[in-house]
């Protein structure tokens, strides 16, 4: 039990392994000879002028790994206009063949667990299915606020020409129908990649959305 670094406007107790204090003050643990390891994520305030939210990964999990060169680029004009602390990752999960007498059911449910073992531990699950929830734009910008302040990065599931595994709906948290059109599951991540950065663009009072 020993006060620590004249620099503390605050007496800190070293006691079983922990710290506390004799009265309150701010630390300043930039100049303690003691490790001191900081948290990974901001402090969750996004709604305080000039803080940051939490930095967060949204993983987009996708069927298909050899698309046509104008979707990769199209992907990568969006995905290359957000910022760091709401960065997009593509996982390309390998379609399985798709032949004259192929198991569907059971390429269908091969891709899922693909899908399920690519989320990185953590991570809130949004499926793209097509009777999920539809979100406005606005709605949309709404969730991206959420994501943000909730800590968690976000996983994304793009399933095959044939929809998504059952397994991969069960695991989701969430039900996303981008469209009620029927889209060609290679622009589904350009069209989901597009709108992220719209909705980000809403938050952060960007010209990009002029609706």
């Amino acid at each position: 039990r020993f006060p620590l670094c004249s620099h503390f406007q605050s007496l800190v107790v070293i006691e079983n392994g922990g710290t506390s204090l004799s009265h309150s003050g701010i630390l300043d643990f930039s100049r303690c000879p003691i490790p001191f390891e900081r948290p990974s994520r901001s402090i969750p305030t996004d709604h305080l002028p000039g803080v940051k939210s939490f930095p967060m990964i949204i993983n987009l999990i996708a069927v298909g790994d050899k698309m046509p060169r104008w979707v990769a680029e199209g992907y990568q004009e969006y995905t290359r206009r957000l910022p760091p602390e709401c960065a997009l990752k593509l996982t390309e999960i390998s379609a399985r063949h798709r032949g004259k007498n192929a198991d569907i059911r059971r390429i269908i449910r091969d891709e899922g667990h693909a899908m399920l073992a690519a989320i990185p531990q953590g991570s809130r699950v949004i499926a793209l299915e097509v009777k999920g929830r539809s979100w406005s734009t606005e709605d949309l910008s709404r969730q991206l606020d959420n994501w943000l302040g909730s800590g968690q990065d976000i996983a994304l599931l793009v399933g095959g020409p044939e929809g998504l595994a059952a397994e991969c709906r069960e695991r989701a948290n969430q039900l996303w129908s981008l469209s009620p059109l029927t889209l060609p599951h290679p622009l589904v991540r350009v069209v989901v990649a597009e709108q992220i950065y719209r909705a980000w663009s809403i938050l952060r009072n960007h010209p990009y959305h002029r609706g």
